[in-house]
């Protein structure tokens, strides 16, 4: 039986320790023990990674156990946003649901089929929360940000995801986890036989993550249809999401099988290594509300550094 004591904190500096435990633990198989004594504040990044995981272990028959989830002082806010609901764990509530507030929004399923309108309604949801009422930039970054993570993960996980906005008012912070734990950009680049694959079957986690990142290289347009009936994927919107924050002042983290990337503003990118791949994509964003710039700004700067124009061929635009 493994045992997993989850971390009292659960921030962006931790994120690299808390994947390295969790693609141990995917790797030693058998029954978990999920210990939620200690736990007081996640972000929301690793919030619904744990959810993608718990229900892949479930899907694999693996037993898993919650021991101190309704006396850790984070039990409240993660019944609120349904973490427990969303891996099955039936609890009665003390509280009385309100409408959704400014400072979270429940966790949602990206859903494997595309479904345009559901998509919008929660990339809508999310963006609100991150965006507050009277910030149209931000509002439209995260809103256009969040469907191109969304757009990848259908394209390339095989498998549903989930989401999760967080704003915290004391630092002006507005933060976005999108996770699954499907086959990861290096096992996608096989499975769809990605040109850069062919020509680097040997390729590790790290390449086919520096290879998501340049424009065009994570496409699918060399296959004949799109998934599910889309129009195929171009392989922009990892690096259209990358500019946007970093020209927003914030804070991007990628992470696929064994390898994790940070963004930081302008500053290079710092690459982690894990000892233990972890199935799937993680990506968390942080950005400060009141630093985001104009948002077609944003935008015309992200296509001038993609070569792109805004006013050309709009089928260049899907991911």
């Amino acid at each position: 039986m493994q045992r997993w004591l989850l971390p009292s904190y659960n921030l962006e500096r931790d994120l690299s320790a808390f994947l390295e435990k969790a693609g141990e633990l995917d790797a030693s198989g058998g029954p978990v023990t999920l210990d939620f004594g200690a736990v007081q504040f996640w972000i929301p990044a690793p919030i619904v990674y744990l959810c993608a995981l718990i229900l892949r272990w479930h899907e694999a028959g693996r037993s898993i156990f919650f021991i101190n989830h309704t006396e850790c002082k984070a039990f409240s806010y993660l019944q609120r946003i349904d973490f427990f609901a969303r891996v099955g764990l039936d609890l009665p509530e003390s509280f009385t649901r309100h409408p959704r507030g400014s400072d979270f929004v429940e966790i949602a399923e990206v859903p494997t089929v595309t479904c345009g309108q559901a998509v919008d309604q929660v990339t809508q949801r999310m963006a609100a929360c991150l965006a507050g009422d009277n910030n149209d930039d931000a509002r439209q970054m995260a809103e256009f940000s969040l469907g191109e993570i969304i757009a990848n993960v259908q394209q390339h996980s095989c498998i549903s995801g989930f989401c999760c906005a967080q704003y915290f008012a004391k630092h002006d912070w507005a933060r976005l986890g999108v996770a699954d734990a499907g086959l990861g950009m290096l096992r996608s680049f096989e499975m769809n036989k990605a040109p850069v694959y062919l020509e680097n079957p040997y390729m590790s986690h790290r390449d086919a993550l520096e290879q998501a990142l340049r424009p065009w290289v994570s496409s699918k347009k060399h296959l004949a249809h799109g998934a599910y009936g889309r129009p195929s994927n171009r392989g922009i919107g990892l690096n259209m999401v990358h500019h946007m924050i970093s020209g927003s002042c914030g804070q991007l983290f990628i992470a696929t099988g064994n390898s994790m990337v940070e963004f930081h503003g302008e500053k290079l990118p710092k690459w982690t290594t894990f000892r233990y791949p972890i199935p799937g994509t993680v990506v968390s964003i942080l950005f400060p509300r009141a630093n985001v710039p104009a948002y077609y700004g944003l935008l015309s700067d992200a296509h001038a550094a993609l070569n792109l124009t805004v006013d050309g061929d709009e089928d260049r635009f899907f991911v």
